[in-house]
């Protein structure tokens, strides 16, 4: 019983005690929607440098590909129109 206690205060960061939730607390959750939202300014982003697209042209992609979200995701997103 000794020797599991021993091996688990040696792999489990949670038996730090106080330290592992301080850590783990440092990073704020964000929303499915914030995320969404990064990801998708990332692709535009990386779309433009790479392929040189327009303004309008970037537009245009991303009106499509909102059209073609899937409805449960919509609801998710808020994007019902």
């Amino acid at each position: 019983m000794l020797l599991s206690v021993e091996n688990r205060g040696e792999t489990d960061l949670r038996t730090c005690g106080e330290i592992f939730y301080l850590v783990a607390d440092e990073m704020a959750d964000i929303t499915l929607i914030q995320a969404f939202h990064l990801l998708m300014q990332l692709f535009l982003d990386t779309l433009s440098d790479k392929l040189a697209l327009t303004k309008k042209q970037l537009d245009q992609l991303m009106d499509a590909f909102m059209q073609n979200i899937p409805m449960h995701l919509k609801s998710k997103l808020c994007l019902c129109v």
